[in-house]
């Protein structure tokens, strides 16, 4: 292949990421507003909070002097609470949270999360992969509406439940969650 070739291919490769890379910024808003990011507690915060992509995640120490893989980025993923996020509620040290699950916007975290470790069209294959066979992600895909408890202070996260179940777990902590 000429030298040429090469070069425009490159350049029309880092065109295309570019292009992708804005698209998904717009299609989840402006990023950088601050007030997309609230902090629920110490150890949990609400990131990009709208009525699409509102995600919750807990804080993971990175050590910086380890590089992340595979192992490490599923485990982390799979702390995080995907959108939509309807409503969530702190009461005492439990964050009760409702979501209804998009799977656009999840399939977009979770490629976004491994393009730390590999490029954009692996990561969305990768993302592809998970969504469709891990047995996590298939069951918060399974019903259209999820409930969910964190416990903040043990950083636990328990769900996701249909409304019944959540119920009965709410009934159990004696914690009320207004989510009509």
């Amino acid at each position: 292949m000429h030298e040429e070739t090469k070069i425009f291919l490159n350049s029309l490769l880092v065109i295309v990421f570019v292009f992708l890379f804005s698209l998904g910024l717009y299609y989840l808003g402006n990023l950088s507003d601050p007030g997309e990011y609230f902090q629920i507690d110490d150890n949990y915060v609400i990131l990009y909070q709208s009525n699409e992509s509102a995600i919750i995640y807990e804080h993971i120490p990175i050590d910086k002097n380890r590089l992340r893989d595979s192992v490490d980025v599923i485990n982390e993923i799979k702390r995080h609470i995907f959108p939509t996020i309807e409503k969530w509620e702190k009461i005492n040290d439990y964050i009760l949270v409702k979501q209804t699950p998009n799977e656009k916007l999840i399939h977009y975290f979770v490629a976004w999360e491994y393009q730390d470790i590999y490029d954009n069209e692996k990561s969305l294959v990768i993302s592809d992969n998970i969504l469709a066979n891990d047995k996590h992600f298939k069951t918060v895909l399974l019903n259209p509406t999820n409930y969910w408890v964190i416990d903040s202070k043990q950083k636990k996260k328990y769900g996701p439940f249909n409304e019944k179940e959540f119920n009965v777990i709410a009934d159990s902590l004696n914690v009320k969650f207004k989510y009509n």
